[in-house]
């Protein structure tokens, strides 16, 4: 089953992956890049993953990553632009998941993905913790295969996440 939600359709993103247009247990979800339907989005393809008999803590954690990415595109790549188009593909197989996120965004500073260090917190006070800085840790330590590429149409970032089943 192909689930395909669309609530804005850009061509600049360009074509997805064949892979992700030909297996019936891929999601394709394609969007406005605002808080709100990245919300929606993220509530839907967590529906699609209790529907696919994945373990609850796989289901967390695909989740949080997917909530770091997308909001880190939201805040960053369209920064003050309401009209950015996003979209995810997700490939499920028996024990990974495969995650396309396109986006028509700015780039990443240098190109490069942040590393994902942890931020030092040892001896800082909980007030005074840093905004910022561990999106990026938790989404190199829960996930593998990380990618990030640019082009003319903007930004391309893929991961794999170990899955488990019921």
């Amino acid at each position: 089953m192909t689930v395909s939600q669309s609530t804005h359709n850009s061509p600049g993103l360009g074509p997805l992956p064949a892979v992700a247009r030909d297996r019936a247990a891929d999601l394709h979800f394609a969007f406005v890049g605002n808080l709100q339907q990245v919300r929606v989005t993220l509530d839907a393809i967590d529906a699609e993953m209790a529907g696919r008999n994945l373990c609850p803590d796989a289901r967390d954690n695909i989740q949080l990553v997917l909530a770091e990415v997308l909001n880190n595109v939201v805040e960053h790549a369209f920064r003050d632009r309401a009209d950015g188009a996003l979209s995810v593909t997700i490939e499920i197989g028996r024990d990974v998941l495969h995650c396309v996120v396109l986006d028509d965004g700015a780039p990443m500073p240098g190109l490069e993905m942040p590393n994902g260090e942890r931020p030092e917190v040892v001896g800082i006070a909980v007030e005074d913790l840093p905004e910022g800085g561990f999106g990026w840790f938790l989404i190199h330590r829960l996930s593998e295969a990380l990618h990030y590429e640019r082009s003319e149409a903007g930004n391309r970032f893929t991961f794999r996440l170990p899955v488990a089943r019921n």
